[in-house]
C-alpha cells in the first residue's frame, strides 16, 4: 500500500503519514483514531512510548 493511498484514507497530507511512520510527527487524535480503525490495531499500540537508552 502507498502512502499515498493511506493519506487519502486517512484523510490527511502524504507528508503526515510519513512523519507518523518515521516517529518524526505526532498526529492529533483524530488521525491516531483514524489509522487505528484504518490498519485494524487498539489504539493503546499507537500510544506506545519507547524509552531511549
Amino acid at each position: 500500500m502507498t502512502v499515498e493511498k493511506v493519506a487519502k484514507e486517512l484523510g490527511v497530507n502524504p507528508r503526515t503519514v510519513t512523519g507518523l511512520r518515521k516517529g518524526t510527527e505526532k498526529g492529533d487524535w483524530n488521525t491516531l483514531i483514524n489509522c487505528s480503525r484504518f490498519f485494524n490495531v487498539p489504539l493503546e499500540k499507537l500510544l506506545v512510548v519507547e524509552e531511549e537508552e
